[in-house]
């Protein structure tokens, strides 16, 4: 399941953001900047359980670091939310992006194969 996490900078002058990048399979994440994963639920929001991400694949940076985006320019960064935390296709996902300052991102993942669709 791929996913795009982006921030874009719509304003006039550049803007420092915080950091988070995917770098040898491991998302790196500023300790503002968080990426929670639930199994689609019947709640309100269409959430279930949180999953915990696979050992080593999801770490906080250590410091705090920033980056800088361009006026009309986005950081945007590229990774398999399956190699990040254990997946069903047969499960849907809720997953939820937050970058203080910037606000929430909600994406919903649909399960990519049916029941029916496995070899048995």
């Amino acid at each position: 399941m791929m996913v795009d996490l982006v921030v874009r900078n719509a304003r006039r002058q550049n803007a420092v953001v915080l950091d988070f990048h995917f770098k040898d399979g491991v998302l790196h994440l500023h300790p503002d900047v968080s990426l929670t994963v639930f199994q689609s639920g019947s709640d309100a929001r269409g959430k279930g359980e949180s999953l915990e991400p696979l050992q080593g694949r999801v770490l906080s940076l250590d410091e705090e670091e920033w980056i800088v985006v361009a006026s009309g320019e986005e950081h945007l960064v590229r990774f398999d939310l399956a190699e990040l935390f254990n997946l069903d296709r047969q499960t849907g996902y809720v997953a939820e992006f937050e970058v203080a300052g910037f606000g929430k991102s909600t994406l919903v993942l649909p399960a990519t194969e049916s029941p029916s669709a496995l070899p048995r």
